[in-house]
């Protein structure tokens, strides 16, 4: 979920503030407790001034979150590639934390070639023009430990 469904979710008021790391690996847990063995949690700003992708594994109880830079427009589609890129990942043999790595990537990649174009945001993304990152190396993403 991202946020705001994390918060439907647990039945919790939406927050706007940043949150630290032990906010966000307690939000994790949370989400564990409804039952999933891994949680992701899209666009998380974080108190170190990161905006995040965050994920927790609970089957090896790691925590890990990609960056990703922040870009001023929302487009419909973004949390369908995002889901479809971790899915086929991990389908393809990489762990959690690559496959978010990659699809945050990925998802970014799609927003800003889409934005540079300023092309009409309720038109979705423009992700045909950069499917070939996903197979290219320079396509596998960044993640780091939370």
């Amino acid at each position: 979920p991202n946020l705001t469904e994390a918060a439907m979710l647990l039945g919790e008021n939406y927050r706007t503030d940043p949150m630290t790391v032990n906010e966000a690996r307690s939000l994790l847990l949370k989400l564990h407790g409804l039952g999933p063995k891994m949680i992701v949690v899209t666009g998380v700003e974080l108190a170190t001034g990161i905006i995040a992708n965050i994920c927790y594994d609970g089957e090896h109880g790691s925590f890990w979150y990609s960056p990703c830079e922040y870009i001023p427009v929302h487009y419909p589609g973004c949390g369908d590639i995002f889901a479809s890129v971790v899915i086929g990942a991990m389908l393809g043999g990489s762990s959690l934390p690559m496959a978010i790595g990659k699809a945050t990537s990925f998802t970014e990649l799609c927003v800003k070639t889409t934005f540079s174009y300023g092309s009409d945001p309720r038109e979705g993304v423009m992700f045909e023009s950069v499917l070939g990152n996903l197979i290219r190396a320079e396509g596998t993403g960044i993640y780091k430990t939370l």
